[in-house]
């Protein structure tokens, strides 16, 4: 009875975090896709290379705090210990705004160094980097409140400000950036320091509704060392994880001109589409997960944890196949200067696949406060990275990139299931994935089959008709070899808030 209430637990919570992130995802991919047609490959590398290390920078800043409050907040909820939870509260909120500042200063006067060391001094590049530094303090005390609100396991409140309020801006400031004149690059701060303005005092507002806030007690609170022993190896673990994932960006700006940059992104932006499933469902998987563990319920654990790897795994499949058949067709959105880059877009996906399944084996270690064994995980998988980066970009540029990024994701996800089976002799895989490769195969046979006559239409036709064919032919196999109970449960709910919404 626990288990079917908490399954339907996560259908609910991720069918609406997943609506919001599928909102979020089409935002910011329509953004990118509008500023590479308007500044094209050359700005746009240089505009990735400054948000990857804009993004490090914000990582550093939070300490950890993000994943650190989230454990802690849900952790002593399910021991029914309040007031401990409300301490750790006001800590995560006050280190989170010290620490956000040092990291807008310590990005803006270090700048000058990174470029003239790394990047043969490129004078827009510094100007942009300088810029974006504006952005960090928002972007992290605002990251911290967001994960307070999901350590109270209501999603509604961080989806709605990061998944709708914050890209609905972004998306509208470039629409009218597109209609001013863009010849100012600099114009593209404006945007972004809008929609984090914006989406911090949206995300704080929310969290005034749900707990109250403080500002004597965040001033006089004492240091608790517990949290940031918890939290520090969770920032080394978030900023190695930020480097493999933007590894790939900073290291082709090393070696290459900016140009290639600028081709390489909308690939590898592409490709997050994959990464809505890991967030929809690790957003309530990491709270229930923590609580479960502090009530010492471990086969509900077990059942959890298959259910959500499976859950990823079906709903990742049918857009894996239709970004690896259609390539050509998705890298045209940006213009046909990207086309180049569709050989990229099966190589990456692989990777941010093997991402999307090992994604709740690493949330079960940090639940359980393994972060050190994390740590050392990531420590490894990023040298990987970037081993296999230098190795390969001089030799094969764009492509092995994409294969450094792809062997070192699958190595990571590999590692943590292994090593959640030892620890907690579970495992993701169950009889009912096949039922999901075999519906997603047979999809993509379909697809093949018949893509050949309308593969004359307009681009645009071309990947409409592909959408409607992948998703009908994969959900009709999975309905044809019969859907599990709780599938039914997560595809009714979706069905609902879809009309509701």
């Amino acid at each position: 009875m626990e288990y079917e209430k908490t399954s339907r637990k996560i259908a609910k919570e991720a069918g609406v975090n997943m609506l919001g992130e599928l909102y979020g995802g089409f935002a910011r991919f329509t953004f990118i896709g509008i500023l590479a047609r308007l500044v094209g490959p050359e700005y746009l590398g240089i505009y990735s290379i400054a948000n990857a290390i804009t993004r490090i920078f914000g990582v550093i800043g939070t300490i950890g705090l993000d994943r650190g409050i989230l454990r802690y907040v849900s952790y002593n909820i399910g021991k029914n210990n309040i007031k401990r939870a409300n301490n750790w509260i006001f800590i995560a909120i006050k280190f989170s705004a010290i620490f956000g500042l040092i990291a807008v200063f310590f990005q803006y006067f270090s700048s000058e160094l990174i470029v003239n060391n790394y990047f043969e001094g490129e004078i827009i590049l510094l100007k942009t980097m300088s810029s974006f530094s504006i952005i960090l303090f928002f972007s992290v005390t605002s990251g911290v409140a967001a994960h307070i609100t999901q350590g109270f396991k209501i999603l509604k409140y961080k989806v709605l400000t990061i998944q709708v309020i914050q890209p609905t801006i972004l998306l509208a400031c470039i629409i009218i950036l597109h209609y001013q004149n863009f010849s100012n690059h600099h114009k593209i701060i404006y945007p972004l320091v809008i929609a984090e303005i914006i989406g911090f005092i949206f995300i704080f507002y929310f969290l005034s509704k749900i707990h109250s806030i403080n500002f004597k007690k965040l001033i006089n609170t004492k240091l608790d060392k517990e949290i940031l022993y918890f939290s520090i190896p969770l920032m080394l673990v978030g900023v190695l994880g930020m480097i493999m994932h933007w590894v790939d960006v900073l290291m082709l700006g090393y070696f290459l001109p900016n140009k290639e940059v600028g081709l390489y992104q909308p690939a590898a932006r592409t490709t997050g589409i994959i990464r809505i499933f890991l967030v929809s469902f690790s957003s309530i998987f990491s709270p229930i997960i923590s609580e479960l563990l502090a009530k010492k319920l471990f086969k509900e654990m077990k059942n959890i944890y298959k259910l959500t790897c499976r859950w990823i795994l079906t709903l990742a499949i049918p857009f894996f196949i239709l970004f690896i058949v259609c390539s050509n067709e998705i890298m045209l959105l940006f213009g046909s200067i990207y086309l180049k880059s569709a050989i990229l877009l099966p190589i990456l996906l692989l990777g941010m696949l093997f991402q999307a399944f090992g994604n709740p084996a690493g949330t079960t270690l940090v639940m359980d406060g393994k972060t050190n064994l994390v740590l050392l995980d990531t420590i490894f998988t990023s040298f990987l990275n970037i081993i296999l980066n230098i190795i390969l970009i001089p030799s094969f540029g764009l492509i092995g990139a994409a294969y450094a990024t792809a062997i070192s994701l699958s190595i990571l996800c590999i590692i943590r299931i292994i090593q959640v089976w030892k620890y907690y002799n579970m495992l993701p895989f169950e009889k009912s994935i096949f039922k999901c490769i075999l519906s997603g195969s047979f999809s993509a046979l379909i697809l093949i089959s018949i893509i050949n006559l309308y593969s004359d239409s307009y681009f645009l036709i071309n990947l409409i008709v592909s959408v409607i064919i992948v998703f009908t032919a994969y959900v009709g196999a999975l309905k044809f070899l019969g859907l599990e109970n709780e599938d039914e449960e997560v595809l009714n709910l979706i069905k609902q808030k879809i009309q509701r919404g």
